[in-house]
């Protein structure tokens, strides 16, 4: 996650700045967390606290400091902002560095201690292993970990901004660093070149947020429109996408190329076309001008 944070945007406070601005009216902190001071201060602690936690982690006399400093700090990330499982889930997983008979230790209970001394007892006293089945742990470890190891760096094999095209964002640990806003709707043509607008927002609210951010979403969507459309007896459909988005406060672009037939698009691993590069800066004049005449 530290390293993660490392980007231009991080880096210039972004997308910290804008949430914390959306929180100033939180009673005795709201003013805090409005000052400029503390999009700052809290974009480089955080980042700064990824990075040392886990060796701080692996030392023995700073675990338990660093352990109460991690759950402060997704204490408070859960009431700031909306994370979901996550805080709760990473709380837990942190256990992992502490010794492997703490919840022994930890929950020692009559039944407990019982137990363990049965399971002991009943342990064999040697263990037989056959080479088949060592070699096949090992198999299954070296595949695991490769895939723990390559799926957050795979981002890295897809060009442009992961934040942007979402191209190998999932599984990244890409949590909590970006900002989308976006607006526009999709365009049905039929082969008589008759037009029907499709307005996003005839899905739940969340969905639309998702699905209007993100390019792959986005084609899911278009396309569930133009086989619903050829289902009810529309021949010859043809899905355009008009809608711009935000990344962290960036002027609006095209999310998709307005002039891309998303219905002959197939998803895949491949990098996936028709995705505009980002080319705008963080700072910018937004550009809100109608859709160019040259879409269908």
């Amino acid at each position: 996650g530290g390293i993660a944070k490392m980007n231009s945007d991080w880096l210039q406070a972004e997308p910290v700045r804008m949430w914390l601005a959306n929180k100033t009216d939180y009673p005795l902190i709201g003013p805090v967390l409005g000052m400029e001071a503390t999009a700052w201060i809290v974009s480089y602690g955080g980042m700064l606290f990824d990075l040392v936690l886990p060796f701080l982690l692996l030392s023995k006399k700073t675990r338990p400091w660093a352990f109460g400093a991690m759950v402060l700090f997704h204490m408070t990330n859960e009431m700031l902002f909306t994370i979901g499982i996550f805080p709760v889930m990473a709380t837990a997983l942190t256990t992992v560095f502490f010794p492997a008979d703490w919840p022994r230790r930890v929950f020692s209970t009559h039944w407990f201690s019982k137990t363990a001394v049965e399971w002991k007892r009943n342990w064999p006293a040697q263990t037989v292993r056959a080479r088949v089945g060592a070699y096949a742990v090992l198999g299954f470890t070296f595949i695991y970990m490769a895939i723990q190891v390559g799926m957050p760096l795979r981002h890295f094999f897809y060009p442009g901004n992961a934040n942007w095209t979402e191209e190998g964002h999932k599984w990244a640990w890409h949590m909590k660093l970006r900002d989308k806003d976006s607006r526009g709707d999709l365009l049905v043509v039929d082969e008589n070149g008759r037009r029907r607008t499709v307005d996003p927002d005839l899905l739940p609210s969340w969905q639309t947020r998702k699905c209007t951010t993100r390019p792959d979403l986005l084609l899911q969507f278009a396309q569930h429109m133009g086989k619903g459309y050829e289902r009810s007896g529309v021949k010859g459909v043809r899905v355009y996408s008009r809608i711009k988005c935000s990344l962290n406060g960036r002027p609006h672009r095209y999310l998709v190329d307005p002039n891309l037939d998303l219905m002959q698009v197939k998803d895949g691993l491949k990098y996936a076309r028709g995705i505009p590069p980002l080319d705008v800066p963080l700072k910018g004049e937004d550009s809100l001008a109608d859709f160019p005449n040259s879409s269908p």
